[in-house]
């Protein structure tokens, strides 16, 4: 503490900026629902916002897919109404591995504005996904063939569209910043954002902005 609080304030590292809700119509706006990519992205988009994810815990940083610590499609379990079997009311995603979490961990996809569960129920549907799939993959438009989403190529299509919007650009961290952010402003309460974002301390309430 002794070192920050004697650092420049020039030096400090600036607060990263959350993407907000309008963010996320914006873009749903324009992505394209009849191309496969575009698709994913926006179940990618819905699910790391509204369930805090980081997105090294769902997304690759190269075109190979680490099935050790991403999740395939056989760890989704969708609800009954978007898809899933009728005794399910609640969806849920299983992690492999997370930065806390190194044996795996679920993670329960609640109800929200921009549902995530109908988003990846139409992820899964147009890009033809398998049980044993990535995910969050995407058909080529020409080939046809199945592609990893990768971190950069999901962050730059967002930043694309925002830009043209005149919106900020942001970084990674940015999805779990604003889920968080977005959950308390709703007045959910704080234990549960805690619990459901798998926050281990109480720093998380700095995002009640």
């Amino acid at each position: 503490k002794a070192v920050n609080s004697s650092a420049p304030m020039d030096s400090r590292r600036e607060e990263r900026p959350p993407v907000t809700e309008a963010m996320l119509d914006e873009a749903l706006k324009s992505l394209d629902p009849d191309r496969p990519f575009d698709v994913c992205v926006a179940a990618a988009m819905l699910t790391t916002f509204w369930c805090q994810l980081r997105l090294g815990e769902v997304l690759s940083m190269t075109r190979h897919y680490d099935f050790d610590s991403l999740p395939a499609v056989k760890g989704l379990r969708l609800r009954a109404d978007a898809g899933g079997t009728l005794d399910r009311v609640t969806s849920a995603l299983w992690l492999p591995r997370t930065k806390v979490d190194r044996q795996g961990v679920w993670v329960w996809i609640a109800r929200h504005h921009n549902d995530p569960s109908y988003a990846l129920q139409d992820h899964i549907r147009v890009n033809s996904l398998s049980e044993d799939d990535p995910l969050f993959a995407y058909r080529h438009d020409d080939s046809n063939e199945l592609i990893a989403l990768t971190k950069a190529a999901f962050l730059g299509r967002l930043n694309e569209i925002w830009a043209e919007c005149g919106m900020q650009r942001i970084t990674g961290h940015s999805f779990r910043i604003g889920g968080t952010t977005a959950l308390l402003r709703a007045g959910v309460d704080p234990e549960v954002v805690k619990v459901a974002g798998r926050w281990r301390s109480d720093s998380f309430l700095k995002y009640w902005r």
